[in-house]
């Protein structure tokens, strides 16, 4: 398929996510027609996973051409400006969360976007000037421009649902054993104990303004490129939110009430030892399928450490797997972790995550200042089930 041809088939899934999340939203969706719906987005999503690698993918064999000096197709001039456009809003179901006063969002990096060379950051008190300026004029732009979201396991392994108002999860607690029958007599009756999960709901918004100036005198589509810009910085902060959300006025992360037992302060050089205390904190049905999650200075820690006589106790030269697993769970660095700090569970079984509004990007215009304002907002309830995580914090 050629670039062409790769945007009509975006636009198609495009549309059709749309459907999707606008029957998602209908008052009377069986839960059986909401896992339908899930799974034909999820497909969806992949193939469109998969149409940004090949747009991608082209790209690099445009360059490559351009470097050998072979003549090109002189529309592969306007690749990237096409590849921008398709890449926009690309980002529909991942992650935010977070509620702001009026004066915390005058504060929070509430900017203009103009066509000024010098960045201006926000106070409480005065707006603050986004230096697009910089980018009149530009050629090759996007590969400058071109950036790469935190590396972040524990989302990719939440298992998100998309049930319209669902914010309660039904689970069992405990249940008594079965018993062994005699001959002629009975066993009497088992019991089991229901619980309910509630989530706790929060909303994460960025709002980014932009000036007709700028757009009219950068080479690229400016407001494309803000768009796909804050929908993965909004993924981004999810990622965090979804990992230390603390339950007030927000979602409550993974980490939110867990196991830290003897392991909530530990000494720097024992990053080994805490892992191992971690591992042996998850127990019993918590700990099949969970895997330990480290900040990147843990795992380093460990990939690094040497025996007594100076030795690496794992192999890390001439493509040594290093640290890859323990006790036979999964090791993976995650980098919206804090420093210092490991998490052990299965977070696909016992965190739930409910998407109540998928992430929307919206733009609003000034006719009188010729303004327009891009934004991008997700509203979400999680929580994680009680005693199923661990979580180690190393002493500051």
């Amino acid at each position: 398929m050629n670039l062409e041809q790769l945007r009509a088939r975006h636009a198609e899934i495009m549309a059709r996510l749309a459907e999707i999340n606008k029957e998602n939203e209908l008052p009377d969706l069986t839960e059986a027609r909401a896992k339908e719906l899930n799974e034909e987005a999820q497909k969806l999503i992949d193939e469109r996973n998969g149409l940004n690698a090949r747009v991608e993918e082209l790209e690099r064999q445009a360059r490559e051409e351009l470097e050998r000096g072979k003549e090109v197709n002189p529309t592969m001039e306007f690749t990237k400006r096409q590849a921008l456009c398709f890449l926009a809003g690309m980002n529909a179901r991942k992650k935010a969360i977070d509620s702001v006063s009026e004066e915390e969002k005058r504060a929070l990096d509430k900017a203009l976007t103009t066509t000024a060379t010098t960045y201006v950051a926000a106070t409480s008190e005065v707006n603050g000037v986004n230096n697009g300026g910089i980018l009149i004029p530009t050629s090759i732009l996007l590969d400058f421009l071109k950036e790469e979201g935190k590396l972040s396991p524990i989302l990719n392994d939440i298992a998100f649902t998309h049930v319209k108002g669902l914010v309660v999860f039904p689970y069992r607690e405990s249940r008594t054993a079965a018993k062994a029958k005699s001959e002629g007599s009975g066993t009497g009756r088992n019991q089991f104990k229901l619980n309910k999960l509630e989530l706790s709901k929060g909303w994460l918004q960025i709002s980014i303004d932009l000036t007709d100036e700028l757009e009219a005198l950068t080479d690229i589509d400016f407001g494309a490129y803000i768009m796909q810009r804050i929908s993965e910085d909004l993924s981004e902060d999810w990622a965090a939110k979804l990992i230390y959300g603390n339950g007030s006025n927000a979602v409550k992360g993974v980490a939110y009430g867990a196991t830290s037992t003897g392991i909530n302060s530990y000494e720097a050089g024992k990053e080994l030892e805490t892992v191992v205390k971690a591992v042996k904190l998850c127990k019993g049905s918590y700990r099949r399928g969970a895997k330990i999650y480290v900040a990147q200075d843990v795992f380093d820690a460990i990939a690094f450490a040497v025996d007594d006589n100076g030795n690496f106790k794992f192999p890390i030269v001439n493509g040594g797997l290093g640290v890859t697993s323990m006790a036979g769970l999964k090791v993976e660095v995650d980098e919206n972790l804090e420093d210092g700090d490991i998490l052990v569970g299965n977070v696909s079984k016992y965190f739930k995550a409910n998407m109540l509004i998928p992430m929307n990007i919206e733009k609003a215009r000034d006719i009188d200042e010729h303004v327009t304002t891009y934004v991008a907002a997700q509203f979400c309830a999680s929580a994680p089930f009680p005693g199923a995580f661990v979580k180690g914090t190393r002493a500051s």
